[in-house]
């Protein structure tokens, strides 16, 4: 491939090669312009649903699910775009799943047992060892919150 490409190379001409870098630049604005085109579009359209919505109470119709050029789906470059009001994830911070187990619990636990109950905390544990990595990091670094009893043990401070 790389010798056909020479070949090919050398029997072009300096214009030629110059005419084939202009015609390439010259599509890649048209690309870059068109996204950021589809992408307003896209925001406006996220817009007038949000308004008909409002006005009608009646759910418009679902967008494509169609990446846009930065890798967000329409849906989501809208409500990016759309007053700046970001989604609500169903994402739980773990320190805190970690404290509220430790308070259900009230007593010494290792990281493995922690893991075992971040279920009721409304944690979604889909890897075992690496939950179980960030709930020991956790334990180890937040020293005013938890206390270490002895190797791998640890309970939730008295004045927590």
């Amino acid at each position: 491939m790389k010798r056909q490409l020479k070949t090919i190379a050398m029997q072009l001409s300096e214009s030629d090669i110059q005419e084939l870098i202009r015609l390439k630049k010259q599509g890649d604005k048209k690309t870059v312009a068109l996204r950021k085109r589809r992408d307003k579009l896209v925001a406006e359209l996220a817009r007038v649903d949000a308004e008909l919505k409002k006005i009608t109470g009646e759910e418009p119709a679902p967008a494509a699910k169609k990446k846009t050029a930065r890798g967000r789906t329409a849906k989501a470059a809208a409500a990016k775009t759309a007053g700046g009001k970001k989604r609500k994830t169903n994402r739980v911070n773990i320190s805190a799943a970690v404290r509220e187990v430790f308070q259900k619990a009230n007593e010494p636990l290792r990281a493995r047992q922690v893991v075992d109950l971040l279920g009721d905390a409304g944690v979604k544990v889909t890897d075992v060892q690496e939950m179980r990595k960030r709930v020991s990091v956790v334990l180890a670094q937040a020293k005013d919150t938890f206390e270490q009893v002895e190797r791998g043990v640890y309970r939730l401070k008295e004045d927590a």
